[in-house]
């Protein structure tokens, strides 16, 4: 998280005090380091468990799951704040 303000200090300062010169707008650059340490990150770290994230209601899917039938949702009241 740390990579894209902090490149962008760097790569800011470099083009402010004229060391370096850049074709294009410096933040550019900073965009580009954090993208490629995000999927540095990604590829470098195992992925959470499926188990985990039905259990705390992350990743894709922010609430439960609901059933379908023959592509119509059925409800349940069983869901949260329901009795």
């Amino acid at each position: 998280m740390a990579c894209g303000p902090g490149s962008a200090v760097v790569v800011g300062g470099l083009s402010f005090f004229r060391i370096l010169t850049y074709p294009i707008h410096f933040s550019f650059y900073a965009l580009v380091i954090s993208a490629i340490a995000m999927v540095a990150v990604s590829v470098a770290t195992k992925p959470t468990e499926k188990k985990i994230l039905d259990e705390t209601l992350s990743g894709w899917f922010i609430q439960p799951r609901k059933p379908f039938f023959l592509g119509i949702r059925i409800f349940t009241t069983n869901c949260v704040g329901m009795s």
